[in-house]
């Protein structure tokens, strides 16, 4: 179990998957480069389209070593 204090990058907010997924990969690189090796995606559940494609782009991330999705559903735990 994580803290519930990590870094979080918060996406189900944010209106389309395009700018959602800019805003994963930007954070995901400041998180990188200030040696946070782990933080909280949240998603979403909704219909599952962001969640879809979230998870196909933190597998495709080099930085990226894990991605465990969280029992809750809507977000995930991923480490660089």
């Amino acid at each position: 179990m994580y803290p519930k204090d990590i870094p979080t990058i918060d996406l189900h907010g944010i209106p389309d998957i395009a700018t959602s997924l800019e805003t994963l990969e930007s954070q995901l690189f400041l998180f990188f480069c200030e040696d946070k090796n782990v933080c909280r995606v949240i998603y979403g559940i909704g219909e599952g389209l962001l969640a879809e494609g979230v998870l196909a782009a933190l597998k495709q991330n080099p930085m990226v070593i894990t991605v465990e999705q969280e029992e809750t559903g809507g977000s995930a735990i991923v480490t660089i």
